[in-house]
């Protein structure tokens, strides 16, 4: 009986998940650039049905460069359609309809060696966009967040923000009070 209650506790402390911290950092040591981002991005789905075989689904994520401590925030999202040539998706957050200001699609061009999240495949674009403290307000808020992408017929995806406590915790590393 004594073996079956520690085998018990073993079993038991087996089951117990680590926490993970949403936010991470990582070091460039090519570059010297420090990213802060969230561990994963957040998850937009499709408001309308897709046709079968196609990715429902949508991402974005904030995420800070800190190059030497010159800092900028940036959004990176990734659909499963292409923008046309030239063109980036809309996204909105929240009810006031902030737009971001679009970068790139190419991280090379922001002179990285590597993106700060991974494509969720290899069908998915991704794209990149300068964000400000007013963004970062409304990601870190209870908002509503959606993308719009494609032409004629744009396809929209959206979510509630399920992950407000990562994205606050986030908005907390990046501007932290005094």
């Amino acid at each position: 009986m004594r073996h079956f209650g520690v085998l018990g506790l073993v079993l038991l402390v087996g089951c117990v998940t680590p926490q993970t911290d949403g936010v991470q950092e990582s070091l460039d040591e090519d570059t010297g650039v420090t990213i802060t981002r969230l561990a994963a991005p957040v998850e937009l789905l499709s408001t309308a049905p897709r046709p079968r075989g196609e990715d429902p689904f949508a991402y974005l994520a904030p995420f800070e460069v800190n190059r030497m401590g010159k800092r900028q925030m940036y959004l990176w999202v990734a659909t499963p359609v292409a923008a046309p040539a030239g063109a980036h998706p809309g996204v909105t957050c929240g009810s006031s309809e902030l737009r971001p200001a679009p970068v790139t699609r190419d991280v090379a061009e922001l002179e990285w060696r590597r993106a700060p999240y991974r494509l969720p495949g290899e069908w998915s674009t991704a794209y990149y966009y300068e964000i400000d403290t007013a963004w970062l307000a409304c990601l870190a808020g209870e908002s509503r967040l959606a993308i719009e992408v494609g032409e004629p017929e744009p396809v929209r995806f959206a979510a509630e923000n399920d992950r407000t406590r990562d994205l606050q915790d986030f908005a907390a590393r990046i501007n932290p009070r005094p």
